[in-house]
């Protein structure tokens, strides 16, 4: 049975599939990857996430590409963060205000309290 993209929507969840497919516990998992039973346990809960170097481990193991695991960490850490910010209404406003405006100059003039950067 292949598993689909469409199936999973977090790192952890395609882990746990691979995992069921293959009939490991992830006890085994840790075993072959060499790390503890808790760390692979916080992996597939999703709760550490999985980096670039942790993916060409698993592309290896499970022979999945690495870019599947880097894709979905990228949609769950998309997700997670959008979820977790706060909208803020008056930043498109701002935004189209400022846009135009030499606000450099302006904050240097000390015609508005803005942080400045450079020379």
């Amino acid at each position: 049975m292949a598993l689909e993209n469409s199936d999973f929507r977090t790192p952890g969840q395609l882990l746990a599939a691979l995992l069921d497919e293959r009939g490991w516990s992830q006890r085994t998992l840790a075993i072959v990857l060499g790390m503890d039973e808790t760390g692979v346990s916080r992996i597939v809960a999703d709760n550490r996430p999985i980096d670039a170097k942790l993916a060409v481990i698993l592309e290896d193991v499970f022979e999945e590409p690495a870019e599947r695991f880097l894709g979905l960490q990228k949609t769950f850490d998309l997700a997670r963060a959008r979820f977790a910010a706060r909208p803020d209404p008056g930043r498109a406003t701002r935004a189209r205000l400022f846009g135009e405006l030499p606000i450099a100059e302006m904050a240097k003039r000390g015609w508005i309290n803005a942080p400045i950067s450079g020379p």
